[in-house]
């Protein structure tokens, strides 16, 4: 999870009792945990001097649980084996883009919820709206143009 600048997480406790991020201000880019293991994967075969640090750093991120909730001040997100970005503008606007996997998105005023697959995006509008699945922004994963670079 990489936050972009002047972006405000909180982290809460759900009804369950786990700890999930709430996304009150700013850019989010997640890597959930199938994802995470594919690029240890990728490092462990190219940095094979590099292996026992991997390992310790891996270690923690395999013990996490294979699905994540994500809020924002109007919107839940169901992620899963996920790369995806999150916005939440100056009006409490969420905007969700899907790489790859899926997102399910909910709307916490309105209960609707939508799925998100791979290329796809999803707004929750402060108002409770729902807006999508519409075409990803594929600028949100180009490199010279993310706020948390």
């Amino acid at each position: 999870m990489i936050l972009g600048s002047s972006s405000v997480l909180n982290i809460v406790t759900n009804e369950s009792g786990t700890h999930e991020p709430k996304l009150l201000r700013g850019d989010m880019y997640v890597v959930s945990d199938n994802v995470q293991e594919k690029i240890a994967d990728i490092v462990l075969d190219t940095k094979a001097e590099l292996t026992n640090y991997v390992y310790q750093f891996m270690a923690p991120l395999k013990r996490l649980s294979s699905k994540m909730n994500v809020r924002t001040p109007h919107a839940a997100m169901s992620i899963q084996g996920t790369e995806f970005t999150i916005q939440v503008d100056e009006f409490d606007n969420t905007e969700v883009n899907v790489k790859n996997g899926i997102v399910d998105l909910t709307g916490n005023l309105m209960n609707g919820t939508i799925t998100l697959a791979a290329g796809t995006k999803g707004i929750v509008k402060a108002t409770g709206e729902i807006l999508g699945p519409l075409e990803m922004d594929e600028k949100q994963f180009d490199n010279g143009d993310n706020s948390w670079q």
